[in-house]
C-alpha cells in the first residue's frame, strides 16, 4: 500500500505544467547563469568581508523576536492561497508577497553603500490545475557569490497557505506554522547573511503554489535544468516552528499522545536512495551539526535523518529539485499538529490546514497571543541550523568525479577523474562507506595528494556504497557525491578511520581541538606592535599551510598561504589595536589557534 501511495504522489506532483518562466529582474537571471560576474554586487569586496559571520555568531544574531514580528505581519493577510486576491493591500497572496519583497529589501545595505542583493519575482504560467490557471510569482533575493563558476545554494520555503479545501480562497487561512514558520525563517536568514560574503551564490526563495502541486518550486527547478544552472544544495523548510503533537500526524512521527511536546529534535527528509546525493546531503547536515554546533549551543538539537523523502502521502518543495537531479532535503519540526486533512473533514480537529493554524491565543485579554502554538525559541534554533548549513554549502567545494575498478589487482581501485588545477589547493578527499540500511556513513577515511587508491576494509562478496567529498584550502568538507555501488570481488586490508575534530566557539571565534600533527608553532611577539613573526616547524618541503588573522567578528584581516617555508613576518602597524585570533591551517584542517593582542 505504501508503494502505491508514493507512486500516486509523484505522478500528481508532475501533472501540472509551468510555462513562460521568467525573472522580473534580468540581472537575477545573469547571476544564476554566471554571466558577467564582474558586475555582481559585492564581487569586488572579497578582501573586505570574507565569511563575515560564522556559526559562532549565528546563535547571537538570529532573533526569536524578529521571527515573531515577521510572522505576526504575515498571518495578518488572512488568506495566502495561491489563487487568492492579488490586488488588495490588506489580504491575499498579492499583499503577502509584496510585503515579503519589501521586507527583504529593507535588510540590504543603505542605498548610499550599494545593494548586496539582487531582487526578483520568478513569474510563470500554470495551466490544468484543479484550482485554476494564471500567472504566478515566487519571491527571490539573490546574494551573489564571488567565485565565477560556483554552484548555487537555494534556501526555500512556501509562502502560500490553505484551509481544508485546497482551492478555498475565501476562508481565513493564517498558515502560521504551514508555512509561515518556514517563510519567516528564510527572511531572517536573508537579514543575517546580508553582510556576509561567500564564494557561492545564495538564493533565498519564497514559493507559491506548494499546496496545489509544488508549482513554484517546480518552476525554478525546471528553469535551472533548462539553463544548465549548477545547484550545489537545496534546503527546504516547511512546518518548522511547532512543538505540539496533534490528534493526527502523518507518519513517520513520534507523536504518541495528543499534546505531547518535542522541542529538541529536527527532522531531515531526503530520498532514501543511496545512489542519490540527497541522501548524502542529509548526512552532511548531521555531520556538520555535530562538528560545528552541538558543542556550541545552549540547547543542543537532535538532527534526525528520516528514511524517506517526505511524510507518507505528503510532499514538499524539495522534491521537484531532486526529480531533476539536484541534491535536495527538507527540514521539518519533530512533531506536527495534524495530517493535513484540514477542516473540510468534520472529524478533523487539528490546526494544520485549518483556520486554527495561528500563532497562539490571547488568554489575558491584552490583544497579544500569550499561549503560543509556535515556539519561537525552537524556530530560532532551527534557523541557526539552516544558517550554518547555508554558509557551509556556499563555501564548500563541489563533489569530485571518480570511477571504481572492482576487478583491480589487490582489490577495488578508486580513481579521481577531475583534473586538479592546483594540487596544493585540493589537498585531499574524504571517502565514505555506507550500506542501504544505515542512516549515517558506516566509515570515513581521509586520503591526501593522491588520485588513485585501493578502497580499504572490504570483504569479498559484500555490497557497499562509496561516496567522495573534497577537502582543502581551509574549507569545510565539501559536498558529497552520489553513492557508487560496489560489490567487492576481493577483501582488502583496513586502515585507520578519519577522526572528526569538533569546533568550539571562544569569544566569538572558531577554534578546533588540536590533533596530533607533529608541528610546532611560533607567534612572536605577543602582544605585538609593529612587527609579527609567525612560523611552523616540521613543515615538509612540499607541504601547503596557511595562516589567517581574524578579528572578534570573525572577519579576515590577513591571510597568507605558503608551501615549504617555515617562517615569515608581517607588518602590523596598519592593523588596528585589539584582540585577534591567529589560525594555523595544515592540510585543510585548523590545527592550532592562538589569541593575539595588537597594541600600538
Amino acid at each position: 500500500m505504501r508503494a502505491i501511495v508514493i507512486v500516486f504522489l509523484i505522478v500528481s506532483l508532475n501533472s501540472y505544467s509551468q510555462t513562460n518562466i521568467s525573472f522580473s529582474n534580468p540581472m537575477a537571471e545573469k547571476i544564476l547563469k554566471v554571466e558577467d560576474p564582474w558586475t555582481w554586487p559585492g564581487y569586488h569586496e572579497v578582501d573586505l568581508i570574507h565569511n563575515a559571520y560564522s556559526y559562532c555568531q549565528f546563535k547571537e544574531l538570529i532573533s526569536a523576536d524578529s521571527l515573531r514580528s515577521y510572522l505576526e505581519t504575515l498571518t495578518s493577510f488572512q488568506n495566502r492561497n495561491t489563487f487568492s486576491d492579488t490586488t488588495s493591500t490588506e489580504k491575499g497572496i498579492g499583499a503577502a508577497r509584496r510585503w515579503i519583497m519589501a521586507k527583504l529589501r529593507s535588510f540590504d545595505y543603505p542605498p548610499n553603500l550599494g545593494s548586496r542583493f539582487e531582487y526578483s519575482y520568478l513569474d510563470f504560467n500554470i495551466t490544468n490545475n484543479t484550482c485554476g490557471s494564471g500567472r504566478l510569482r515566487n519571491v527571490i533575493a539573490i546574494r551573489p557569490g564571488y567565485a565565477k563558476d560556483s554552484a548555487i545554494t537555494i534556501i526555500e520555503a512556501h509562502m502560500d497557505s490553505r484551509c481544508g479545501g485546497r482551492c478555498d480562497t475565501a476562508c481565513v487561512a493564517h498558515g502560521a506554522d504551514d508555512n509561515g514558520s518556514g517563510t519567516v525563517m528564510v527572511m531572517e536568514l536573508a537579514r543575517v547573511l546580508a553582510y556576509a560574503n561567500y564564494p557561492g551564490t545564495i538564493v533565498f526563495m519564497l514559493t507559491t503554489g506548494e499546496e496545489q502541486g509544488l508549482l513554484g518550486a517546480s518552476a525554478l527547478a525546471e528553469w535551472c535544468q533548462q539553463n544548465n544552472v549548477k545547484v550545489k544544495a537545496v534546503l527546504n523548510n516547511d512546518i518548522i516552528g511547532g512543538i505540539f503533537c496533534g490528534e493526527t500526524a502523518s507518519p513517520p512521527t513520534t507523536c504518541a499522545t495528543e499534546g505531547s511536546i518535542d522541542s529538541t529534535r529536527l527532522r531531515v527528509f531526503a530520498s532514501s536512495s543511496e545512489q542519490l546525493g540527497s541522501r548524502n546531503q542529509a548526512r552532511w547536515i548531521k555531520l556538520n551539526y555535530e562538528r560545528f554546533l552541538a558543542h556550541n549551543v545552549a540547547v543542543p538539537m537532535q538532527i534526525q535523518i528520516m528514511n524517506q523523502e517526505d511524510r507518507t502521502g505528503r510532499g514538499g518543495d524539495h522534491i521537484p529539485f531532486r526529480q531533476r537531479g539536484y541534491n535536495a532535503t527538507r527540514f521539518t519540526s519533530a512533531v506536527e499538529h495534524g495530517n493535513g486533512a484540514g477542516n473540510s473533514d468534520p472529524n478533523y480537529h487539528d490546526r494544520q490546514h485549518s483556520t486554527d493554524d495561528i500563532i497562539g491565543v490571547d488568554t489575558n485579554g491584552d490583544g497579544k497571543a500569550d499561549s503560543l502554538f509556535i515556539d519561537f525559541n525552537y524556530l530560532a534554533r532551527n534557523t541557526v541550523v539552516n544558517a550554518t548549513m547555508v554558509s557551509l554549502s556556499a563555501i564548500a567545494s563541489p563533489a569530485p568525479n571518480f570511477s571504481i575498478d572492482a576487478s583491480a589487482n589487490g582489490g577495488a581501485k578508486l580513481s579521481i577523474q577531475d583534473e586538479w588545477e592546483n594540487k596544493r589547493f585540493l589537498l585531499g578527499v574524504r571517502m565514505a562507506v555506507s550500506s542501504d540500511t544505515t542512516y549515517m556513513f558506516d566509515k570515513l577515511y581521509h586520503f591526501e595528494n593522491v588520485k588513485d587508491f585501493t578502497i580499504p576494509g572490504l570483504t569479498q562478496g559484500e555490497a557497499y556504497f562509496i561516496s567522495l567529498a573534497r577537502v582543502g584550502n581551509n574549507r569545510p568538507i565539501g559536498v558529497w557525491s552520489n553513492g557508487e555501488l560496489l560489490v567487492a570481488q576481493a577483501s582488502t586490508n583496513d586502515i585507520q578511520e578519519y577522526e572528526m575534530s569538533y569546533a568550539v566557539c571562544d569569544e566569538g571565534f572558531i577554534s578546533s581541538p588540536e590533533r596530533k600533527h607533529g608541528l610546532d608553532f611560533e607567534l612572536q611577539p605577543n602582544p605585538a606592535s609593529d612587527q609579527l613573526t609567525l612560523g611552523a616547524k616540521g613543515i615538509g618541503a612540499f607541504d601547503y599551510w596557511e595562516v589567517r588573522l581574524r578579528d572578534i567578528r570573525g572577519r579576515n584581516v590577513f591571510s597568507k598561504s605558503l608551501m615549504g617555508a617555515t617562517r615569515f613576518s608581517i607588518n602590523t602597524q596598519y592593523i588596528e589595536s585589539g584582540v585577534y585570533l591567529v589560525q594555523f591551517i595544515h592540510k585543510g584542517d585548523v590545527v592550532h589557534n592562538e589569541k593575539l593582542v595588537i597594541s600600538h
